[in-house]
């Protein structure tokens, strides 16, 4: 009998310790609340930025003529919660991994631009589950004279800084960054190859993929 009344002890006296446990999580949760409750669901709650690449045939018309060219998109996607706010997206870097170039040590920062918002930087609003384009680089059939360039669609270039490329690979760093939220994807690597009509073809030698 008495061994019996030690067992229960032993388990109400466990159960105690549960209890207490729990209790002092959630004291512990409500105190955090009282005190940082707006900024704890604001964290939450905040936007979260992915960047994805995107590669598309086209053309571009200037002076009523048309060149065929491909176009690098950067694809900016909200999976948070709230509006990620006032986005922009800055071409960090470009560095050529085939030759040296000057441009290495007085590359400066700039603005890339938003698809169909060409005109500001800044993307007002990226909703909850959507995302948007930012135009990255584009690449213009080239005459018989001359080779490929790639152009990075920049809003200004600085004086003296190119914002075109001729053949070769080089390492590309963007930082998408917003009143609310800030990614910084890895760095990566785009190429400028000899022109061909094939998409495909194109993409595997510019992007080092098809997806």
């Amino acid at each position: 009998m008495a061994k019996m009344q030690g067992d229960e002890m032993m388990q109400v006296t466990a159960r105690l310790a549960d209890y207490t446990l729990v209790l002092g999580v959630v004291t512990f949760l409500a105190v955090v609340v009282a005190l940082f409750g707006e900024q704890f669901w604001r964290w939450l709650r905040k936007p979260k930025l992915k960047v994805s690449y995107d590669f598309q045939k086209g053309a571009v018309t200037s002076n009523n003529v048309s060149r065929e060219a491909y176009f690098v998109r950067l694809y900016v996607h909200n999976s948070g919660h709230t509006s990620a706010r006032n986005v922009q997206v800055v071409l960090h870097s470009v560095k050529p991994f085939d030759s040296h170039n000057w441009a290495d040590e007085q590359f400066i920062p700039m603005y890339l631009s938003w698809l169909y918002h060409e005109c500001n930087p800044w993307l007002e609003h990226i909703p909850p589950r959507t995302g948007a384009y930012c135009n990255l680089a584009q690449i213009l059939r080239p005459d018989e004279q001359t080779d490929p360039e790639i152009e990075f669609v920049t809003m200004k270039t600085p004086l003296g800084i190119p914002n075109k490329w001729g053949l070769g690979r080089y390492e590309v760093q963007v930082q998408v960054a917003g009143e609310n939220a800030i990614v910084n994807p890895d760095p990566m690597e785009i190429a400028c190859p000899k022109w061909s009509g094939d998409k495909t073809q194109m993409q595997k030698a510019v992007l080092g993929s098809t997806k």
